[in-house]
């Protein structure tokens, strides 16, 4: 005749302790922890590079360039056209390098300090990151002139 013993989780002789009953922790003891410290955040340099393009193009008088291939320029300039950006992020800062066209005959260096400090504060409140340098390039100015498409017809 042989006995039969249940298979619980445990230390032998702990029949009838249900699975799970020794564990240690809970949800409540979980949830009463501070949010910093239940785990990690990494943000990708090509979320940071995309809100520093839209934030760029929020200022007046600016927006994307068109794409150069071996030095020309290929396509027009667009009033809802993206600025090329990229970042480097270090920790828990960043800097940012934007490509941007100026309206002409806008003061480009204003027009560049107003760039940084958008983008400074939209990464700041979007990304929770301080940004430590913005590099504006501005290769191409475009007229609002230009934009508009002449009619051939009158």
């Amino acid at each position: 005749m042989s006995s039969t013993a249940s298979l619980t989780k445990g230390q032998p002789g702990t029949e009838g302790q249900a699975y799970g009953e020794d564990e240690s922790y809970s949800v409540d003891a979980l949830a009463g922890q501070d949010i910093e410290n239940r785990g990690s955040l990494h943000i990708a340099p090509r979320v940071v590079e995309k809100v520093a393009a839209a934030a760029a193009v929020e200022v007046e008088h600016v927006t994307g360039v068109p794409r150069r291939i071996l030095g020309q320029t290929v396509g027009k300039v667009k009033s809802d056209s993206q600025a090329r950006a990229d970042a480097k992020i270090d920790g828990s800062t960043v800097s940012v390098s934007l490509t941007v066209a100026v309206e002409y005959p806008t003061p480009v260096r204003s027009v560049a300090a107003a760039v940084r400090a958008n983008v400074v504060k939209q990464v700041g409140a979007l990304c929770g990151l301080s940004v430590v340098q913005v590099n504006v390039d501005v290769p191409h100015f475009y007229s609002s002139a230009a934009q508009q498409p002449t009619r051939r017809v009158q």
